[in-house]
């Protein structure tokens, strides 16, 4: 057999491989943004939850509980079925920086007041 048909198979499993992956890749982003849009829901939630229920007088300490038992349930629930993105995570805190990540998601002095409706 010449050496040209060993090659075909070679190439047509090459280009089987690279379009799984190719597919596999669309399926892939489109499941990171469906699990995206849900944690956005579940934070709403929770800003919801700490801005309203826990700065009213008017809920029971029980009911405060009872909700934030019910989001940490749905927030485990949710790190387990959706998609691990800790490695690219980890690759985003590299290319940005430790310092610049902690400037992004720290909590300052006037919003933590907010949240907890007491004053310094």
């Amino acid at each position: 057999m010449p050496n040209r048909y060993i090659a075909i198979p070679a190439l047509l499993i090459a280009a089987i491989t690279g379009y799984r992956r190719g597919t596999n890749l669309q399926d892939r982003a489109e499941e990171f943004r469906r699990s995206a849009r849900r944690y956005h829901a579940l934070f709403d939630e929770y800003r919801d939850f700490l801005s309203i229920t826990v700065a009213s007088n008017e809920v029971s300490t029980e009911e405060v509980r009872a909700e934030f038992n019910r989001l940490s349930n749905d927030r485990r629930e949710l790190n387990q079925t959706t998609p691990d993105a800790s490695g690219i995570w980890y690759r985003y805190i590299k290319w940005k920086g430790e310092d610049r990540i902690r400037e992004e998601i720290t909590t300052t002095p006037e919003t933590r007041e907010a949240l907890s409706n007491k004053p310094k």
